[in-house]
């Protein structure tokens, strides 16, 4: 029986597996890369990539160091990615790549709790997509980027979307049977409500998804994360509409228990004013001789009421919802004003002199 060091021997030293890789700027760069990740259990051999990166100075050490930034994202390790960049990264700058690199750092900031620095993964995914604008792996990076920023509720300019939707279209029709662009294409329509289209993609990214590969469950767990948070959006999407709908129902009621109140007010003001011009008319008629005088003062007193009224009407205008008509209450306080005067010249007789010839 082979021994554990025995194993380890029989497989190809870390060199020979990147002696294949197509041009870092290629379509199928990360695509192969990913592959001799996963063929060769580089996912348990970690520190032989440490190891082998820092020992050497061969052509294959980018492939050594993106081939460890795929081990972190396989497993979501954002921290470990970030500390792999950070001890790294500035030995790549003239690759294309490190654009994506920077992006997916600076994403996985956000994500552990730096939430200004998803604009900054959205810049740098920009300046990837302009610098390798037919390399696909990119447009997904882009697109996945956008859908986890609507996710992380962020403000994000509706062109952006547009965007990604639109690069994530062109990645599907050149591979319409990879799993996890529909994925993420699922998750992008979900940001723009269809909820019901959102699912459907994420379904076909779970039937299309291939068991036998070495991290497809992982991917599956993904999937039905994504199912879930989508009908999750789709319930508090149907919640917030009821309590729209409650909301408007309940102001609409408000408002007509303030219209309702209002007018109960008016009413009883003017009933009130009506009771107390008939008391003060019969009492002056019963105690005051001079027609003029007690005509003169049953005039003022029913202006005054008057000018009282719209001054009361003016008081509900400004403290309560209801909103009554200002034209009506200028004619009020104009109409009172002129009986006031109107009284105060009947009871000095001073009308009746201006009326004699």
């Amino acid at each position: 029986m082979a021994t554990a060091t025995q194993r380890k021997r029989a497989l190809p030293s870390i060199e020979s597996m990147f002696d294949s890789l197509p041009d870092e700027d290629s379509d199928e760069y990360t695509i192969k890369l990913k592959e001799i990740v996963l063929d060769n259990d580089l996912l348990s051999r970690e520190d032989d990539v440490v190891k082998y990166l820092c020992s050497t100075s061969s052509v294959y050490r980018f492939a050594a160091f993106y081939a460890l930034l795929i081990i972190c994202r396989e497993y979501n390790n954002h921290s470990k990615y970030n500390s792999y960049v950070d001890r790294f990264a500035s030995e790549f700058t003239s690759y294309n790549l490190y654009k994506i690199v920077l992006s997916t750092y600076f994403r996985n900031n956000g994500i552990l709790g730096e939430r200004d620095d998803y604009k900054r993964a959205i810049k740098f995914a920009e300046d990837a997509c302009q610098a390798m604008p037919t390399n696909l792996a990119i447009k997904h990076h882009f697109s996945e980027i956008i859908a986890l920023v609507i996710e992380e509720s962020i403000d994000i300019d509706s062109t952006i979307i547009s965007k990604a939707i639109e690069r994530l279209d062109d990645v599907i029709i050149a591979h319409p049977n990879h799993a996890k662009y529909y994925c993420t294409q699922g998750r992008l329509i979900a940001a723009m409500g269809d909820y019901s289209r959102a699912t459907a993609n994420v379904k076909k990214a779970l039937d299309l998804e291939v068991v036998v590969d070495k991290d497809s469950m992982i991917r599956i767990g993904q999937y039905n994360y994504y199912l879930l948070q989508i009908k999750m959006m789709m319930e508090n999407n149907q919640v917030d509409s009821k309590i729209g709908k409650f909301n408007s129902s309940f102001q609409e009621m408000e408002h007509n228990m303030d219209s309702i109140k209002t007018q109960y007010l008016e009413y009883l003001a003017f009933f009130s004013s009506v009771l107390a011009f008939i008391l003060v008319t019969v009492n002056l008629v019963s105690k005051v001789d001079d027609f003029n005088k007690c005509a003169g003062i049953i005039i003022m007193f029913a202006g005054a009421l008057v000018v009282v009224f719209g001054v009361f009407r003016m008081l509900l205008y400004f403290s309560t919802k209801v909103k009554l008509g200002t034209i009506k209450i200028i004619i009020c306080n104009v109409i009172g004003l002129f009986l006031l005067v109107t009284g105060f010249l009947v009871g000095n007789q001073t009308l009746l002199q201006w009326l004699q010839p």
